[in-house]
């Protein structure tokens, strides 16, 4: 059935008016939860988890996970999406977000576009102010003072006039939780500090507690709030401007001068030349005074161990306060490992800092990221924080890419965002040649429609499209695709990461160059052929004898049965191709999984004749 989603195709980005064929919409979901939410990691009810009981003060700047489920708990539950990309100048590294959508990702109501009222909420533990550590009661003197910030819109989208962000505490003599704060909707503004102080005996009290709600369209990933910093503590002081501490303000994402990623046969010949000099790592000192900061540094990892270690030259002086500064660690000719003899790799890095004063938050000073090469080119980052499409039959959408050595493309990744519960309009795939502004001659049309497919598992949130045959490019190419309907396919819109300057769209003659009045990346990546080709797109005119494999969801063992006899080969793999084990049995197994991280994975057994049959399982610890 498909959806009445209207709202999702009016004009919502900077786009001027000239060009409403081509439009940015909210996304309708968010991945990252979704996939957390089936690899059975989240919990959404209040009382899940024991222990929910936290003496002051109360921290958290969401730079960490500390909600159910999490080694440290100070949430009770989990209807939020905590992340490093929605807010905009961000007092500290993460932020909680606010939307339409419930804890599991999807929105709280997909059938009705129209359908408002409160949305997310995040509940504290209880926290005991009725006597502190040493057993001393609490009073009124102690100036106990709850601070936030608060940012509407972010990356995301602008909450209406009739949206609204509350706060609440709760009284737990009337059992009654009772507002303390309220804004309503409006434009983007900077993060906005709020001071509450305790003036009311009836808080006091060891099972105290507060929330934020927001109220809006419960349809999808829109009207968006952000909150950062939530502080409460005694012995403060109501008219503070700043907080005592230093750290990442922003994620690192990119160790490479082109593109996030590149496919790992590519990246081998010439590692070098694709690493970068510097990378740049933004710091925010929300301290009074300036600072000094020492040890500013980059470590990498390499199939588990450190390989390789750089950091600023010498210290960071005079810091200054209340403000955001990038400083350039050196690279010093760190190359990724190029002599993996596997088709797909990834590496772990790691970014760390040390001030000389009290630190409030340790949690900021420590930042990761992961560079994976598998079989494909992109500019994004992997997160999507919007949709792009058209709401013309025929659009087209076009990318520009370099490949480093003539190769054959089999197919793109695609993160299309989900609008509809079945989506039933299919799209064509295209190749370019380069022309003199934008693409060029055509040079492969996919001759089968291919329908969209909505991916909500793996380390991204792509799924593979395959092109009827092997496509041979060199040098500069352009891959997109054409829509069947004039309904907006809605493909993810990365808003960290602007590739505007190689991307091209065209409902009419000509070529347009994308606007830059909205920058970001379209979420299309060109797959090259690898040696898991076959594994990836399932290559088998046979299917091997009936499979049980048990149990499912499984834990650290997963049980194998064939009947009859023969030899199997069983690749373990994740939903986008990467290979985790590999196995030969005869008949029966028993797989240790213990070591595999929890989440969905591909099963692909190949008997001794050739032929293959394809499982799936959720690996859950």
């Amino acid at each position: 059935m498909r959806l009445n989603l209207t709202w999702l195709f009016l004009i919502l980005s900077g786009f001027s008016a000239t060009a409403q064929e081509l439009t940015i919409t909210p996304l309708s979901t968010n991945p990252v939860l979704v996939k957390q939410y089936e690899e059975g990691n989240l919990f959404n009810a209040s009382g899940q988890k024991i222990n929910c009981d936290i003496e002051l003060p109360f921290i958290d700047d969401f730079s960490k996970n500390h909600q159910p489920g999490a080694a440290v708990q100070l949430w009770d539950d989990n209807y939020v999406f905590i992340n490093p990309t929605f807010g905009i100048d961000p007092p500290t590294y993460g932020v909680a977000t606010f939307e339409g959508l419930d804890y599991n990702g999807y929105p709280y109501d997909f059938q009705n576009p129209d359908a408002y009222g409160f949305a997310d909420v995040l509940t504290s533990c209880k926290i005991d102010l009725e006597n502190d550590v040493s057993g001393i009661p609490y009073q009124i003197s102690d100036s106990i003072i709850f601070s936030f910030y608060y940012q509407p819109q972010g990356r995301g989208f602008k909450p209406r006039t009739q949206d609204s962000l509350t706060l609440d505490f709760y009284d737990s003599d009337n059992d009654q939780w009772v507002r303390q704060w309220a804004v309503p909707g409006t434009a983007l503004h900077d993060f906005e500090l709020v001071h509450i102080t305790i003036l009311e005996e009836r808080f006091l009290r060891n099972d105290f507690r507060f929330r934020f709600r927001n109220k809006g369209r419960l349809s999808g990933n829109l009207d968006h709030w952000n909150i950062d910093m939530v502080w409460l503590d005694k012995n403060r002081v109501s008219t503070e401007t700043t907080f005592p501490d230093v750290g990442y303000q922003y994620p690192v994402s990119n160790l490479m001068n082109n593109y996030t990623s590149i496919p790992y046969k590519h990246f081998k010949p010439t590692a070098a030349s694709h690493m970068l000099d510097m990378v740049g790592a933004r710091l925010r000192n929300n301290q009074n005074v300036a600072v000094n900061l020492s040890k500013v540094k980059m470590r990498n990892f390499s199939q588990g161990g450190v390989v390789h270690e750089s950091q600023f030259p010498g210290t960071i002086n005079n810091f200054p306060p209340e403000s955001s500064e990038t400083y350039d660690i050196p690279v010093d000719g760190y190359v990724y490992d190029n002599n993996i003899d596997e088709p797909f790799v990834s590496f772990k890095n790691e970014f760390s800092m040390k001030s000389g004063t009290f630190d409030l938050v340790p949690d900021n000073d420590t930042i990761f990221f992961t560079q994976y090469f598998e079989n494909y080119y992109s500019y994004d980052d992997g997160s999507a924080e919007a949709g792009i499409g058209f709401t013309t039959a025929g659009g087209r959408i076009a990318i520009r890419y370099q490949t480093l050595q003539g190769d054959s493309l089999i197919g793109l990744k695609i993160y299309f965002n989900p609008v509809y519960q079945d989506p039933t309009f299919p799209f064509f795939m295209m190749v370019w040649e380069t022309g003199d502004n934008g693409p060029g001659e055509q040079i492969y049309l996919n001759q089968t429609f291919t329908p969209v497919q909505y991916i909500q598992e793996g380390h991204d949130i792509f799924a593979y499209y395959f092109f009827d045959e092997k496509v041979y490019v060199a040098g500069t190419f352009y891959v997109g695709i054409s829509q069947s309907s004039d309904i907006s396919l809605s493909i993810g819109y990365d808003r960290n990461t602007d590739n505007t300057s190689n991307t091209y769209y065209k409902t009419g003659i000509s070529w347009i160059p994308l606007p830059d009045s909205d920058p970001g990346a379209v979420m299309i990546r060109p797959v090259f052929t690898s040696e898991l080709d076959d594994v990836i797109m399932g290559i088998s005119g046979r299917e091997t004898a009936k499979l049980r494999v048990y149990p499912n969801p499984a834990n650290n063992r997963v049980k194998i049965e064939m009947p009859g006899s023969g030899e199997m080969e069983m690749w373990m793999l994740t939903l986008d191709g990467r290979i985790v084990k590999r196995e030969y049995f005869v008949n029966n197994a028993d797989l240790d999984v213990s070591d595999i991280p929890s989440g969905m994975y591909l099963l692909r057994f190949v008997d001794n004749t050739g032929a293959s049959k394809v499982e799936k399982i959720l690996i859950s610890h």
